[in-house]
Protein backbone atom coordinates (compact mmCIF):
# COMPACT_ATOMS: atom_id res chain seq x y z
CA UNK A 1 0.00 0.00 0.00
CA UNK A 2 1.23 3.44 -0.83
CA UNK A 3 1.49 6.20 1.76
CA UNK A 4 -1.23 8.14 -0.07
CA UNK A 5 -3.75 5.28 0.18
CA UNK A 6 -2.95 4.88 3.89
CA UNK A 7 -3.58 8.61 4.46
CA UNK A 8 -6.91 8.45 2.59
CA UNK A 9 -7.92 5.38 4.58
CA UNK A 10 -7.19 7.14 7.88
CA UNK A 11 -9.10 10.26 6.78
CA UNK A 12 -12.09 8.13 5.71
CA UNK A 13 -12.02 6.23 9.01
CA UNK A 14 -12.00 9.44 11.07
CA UNK A 15 -14.84 10.96 9.02
CA UNK A 16 -16.89 7.74 9.12
CA UNK A 17 -16.54 7.12 12.86
CA UNK A 18 -17.00 10.84 13.62
CA UNK A 19 -20.11 10.95 11.44
CA UNK A 20 -21.62 7.95 13.22
CA UNK A 21 -20.93 9.61 16.57
CA UNK A 22 -22.44 12.93 15.44
CA UNK A 23 -25.54 11.22 14.06
CA UNK A 24 -26.19 8.95 17.04
CA UNK A 25 -24.53 10.74 19.94
CA UNK A 26 -23.55 7.34 21.30
CA UNK A 27 -19.88 6.49 21.90
CA UNK A 28 -20.64 2.75 21.62
CA UNK A 29 -22.10 3.28 18.14
CA UNK A 30 -18.89 4.99 17.09
CA UNK A 31 -16.89 2.12 18.60
CA UNK A 32 -19.02 -0.41 16.70
CA UNK A 33 -18.50 1.53 13.47
CA UNK A 34 -14.75 1.58 14.10
CA UNK A 35 -14.65 -2.18 14.73
CA UNK A 36 -16.69 -2.83 11.57
CA UNK A 37 -14.32 -0.63 9.59
CA UNK A 38 -11.27 -2.49 10.91
CA UNK A 39 -12.83 -5.87 10.03
CA UNK A 40 -13.61 -4.61 6.52
CA UNK A 41 -10.05 -3.38 6.00
CA UNK A 42 -8.63 -6.72 7.19
CA UNK A 43 -10.88 -8.65 4.77
CA UNK A 44 -9.93 -6.31 1.91
CA UNK A 45 -6.20 -6.68 2.60
CA UNK A 46 -6.59 -10.48 2.73
CA UNK A 47 -8.41 -10.52 -0.63
CA UNK A 48 -5.95 -8.19 -2.34
CA UNK A 49 -2.98 -10.27 -1.16
CA UNK A 50 -4.39 -13.50 -2.64
CA UNK A 51 -3.10 -14.81 -5.93
CA UNK A 52 -4.05 -17.85 -8.00
CA UNK A 53 -4.29 -19.11 -11.55
CA UNK A 54 -6.53 -21.88 -12.80
CA UNK A 55 -8.76 -23.18 -15.56
CA UNK A 56 -12.55 -23.14 -15.35
CA UNK A 57 -13.81 -26.72 -15.16
CA UNK A 58 -17.45 -26.03 -14.25
CA UNK A 59 -19.96 -23.19 -13.95
CA UNK A 60 -22.91 -23.64 -11.60
CA UNK A 61 -25.78 -21.46 -10.43
CA UNK A 62 -26.83 -21.58 -6.78
CA UNK A 63 -30.40 -20.64 -5.87
CA UNK A 64 -31.13 -19.52 -2.31
CA UNK A 65 -34.60 -18.91 -0.90
CA UNK A 66 -34.99 -16.28 1.82
CA UNK A 67 -37.86 -15.49 4.19
CA UNK A 68 -38.09 -12.24 6.13
CA UNK A 69 -39.83 -11.73 9.47
CA UNK A 70 -42.55 -9.69 7.75
CA UNK A 71 -43.56 -12.72 5.67
CA UNK A 72 -41.98 -11.73 2.37
CA UNK A 73 -40.12 -14.38 0.41
CA UNK A 74 -37.52 -13.86 -2.28
CA UNK A 75 -34.96 -15.87 -4.19
CA UNK A 76 -31.37 -15.00 -5.10
CA UNK A 77 -29.33 -16.68 -7.80
CA UNK A 78 -25.54 -16.61 -7.70
CA UNK A 79 -23.32 -18.10 -10.38
CA UNK A 80 -19.95 -19.60 -9.46
CA UNK A 81 -17.03 -20.71 -11.60
CA UNK A 82 -15.03 -23.68 -10.35
CA UNK A 83 -11.32 -23.46 -11.15
CA UNK A 84 -8.80 -26.27 -11.20
CA UNK A 85 -5.63 -24.67 -9.86
CA UNK A 86 -2.14 -25.63 -10.93
CA UNK A 87 -1.57 -27.42 -7.62
CA UNK A 88 -4.57 -29.70 -8.36
CA UNK A 89 -6.99 -28.09 -5.90
CA UNK A 90 -10.41 -26.70 -6.87
CA UNK A 91 -11.41 -23.11 -6.08
CA UNK A 92 -14.93 -21.63 -6.24
CA UNK A 93 -15.13 -17.97 -7.30
CA UNK A 94 -17.91 -15.63 -8.42
CA UNK A 95 -18.59 -15.94 -12.13
CA UNK A 96 -18.14 -12.92 -14.40
CA UNK A 97 -20.02 -12.48 -17.68
CA UNK A 98 -18.25 -13.91 -20.69
CA UNK A 99 -16.31 -16.61 -18.88
CA UNK A 100 -16.60 -20.10 -20.33
CA UNK A 101 -15.47 -23.58 -19.36
CA UNK A 102 -11.83 -23.92 -20.40
CA UNK A 103 -10.91 -20.25 -19.82
CA UNK A 104 -7.82 -19.58 -17.73
CA UNK A 105 -8.49 -17.17 -14.85
CA UNK A 106 -5.79 -15.33 -12.94
CA UNK A 107 -5.93 -13.30 -9.74
CA UNK A 108 -2.71 -11.38 -9.21
CA UNK A 109 -1.52 -10.12 -5.87
CA UNK A 110 -2.62 -6.50 -5.60
CA UNK A 111 -5.65 -6.87 -7.91
CA UNK A 112 -9.12 -6.76 -6.41
CA UNK A 113 -10.77 -9.08 -8.93
CA UNK A 114 -9.69 -12.11 -10.98
CA UNK A 115 -9.58 -11.80 -14.78
CA UNK A 116 -9.57 -14.06 -17.82
CA UNK A 117 -6.16 -14.38 -19.45
CA UNK A 118 -7.03 -16.93 -22.16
Amino acid sequence: MSILSIIFTIIFAVLFVGGVYLLTGEPLSALGAFIALIIGVIIYIFQVNQSFIGQIVDIKEKTTHHSDDDGSDYTTRTTFAYLKLRNGKTKKIHYQNGWQIGDVIEKRKGDAMPRRIS
